[in-house]
């Protein structure tokens, strides 16, 4: 399987673990990291109070100068057992519409927490 995100394609890699799959982008080598990662826990319980969990990570590796750094993007995501499909959709867009915008690029871009 493989993950398309504008023009570039991520292939999996492998699995971290039992629950995390590495998939690696074109600009990934020995010293470069390019990478998405993949993570679910099942819920502990499937009643009413179990919640599922998910994580997406992105990690590509940046020049700063004469080094090499980490830029990490993480998004963790908590789902109560028993929540409508349409719940989850409509928070997973609101979600997706929020990091592409203007005020979540001036938090990260600049730390401005105010619109």
């Amino acid at each position: 399987m493989a993950i398309t995100l504008n023009t570039k394609t991520y292939n999996f890699d492998t699995f971290v673990s039992s629950n995390k799959a590495r998939y690696s982008g074109p600009a990934q080598s020995a010293t470069i990291k390019d990478n998405i990662f993949l993570g679910k826990t099942e819920p502990k319980t499937l009643d009413a109070t179990g919640t599922a969990r998910t994580q997406v990570k992105v990690v590509k590796t940046v020049l700063i100068g004469t080094t090499y750094r980490d830029i990490i993007f993480d998004g963790s995501v908590a789902v109560p057992v028993g929540a409508l499909q349409a719940d989850v959709d409509l928070v997973r867009d609101d979600f997706g519409d929020l990091m592409i915008s203007a005020t979540a690029g001036n938090l990260v871009n600049k730390g401005t927490l105010f619109v």
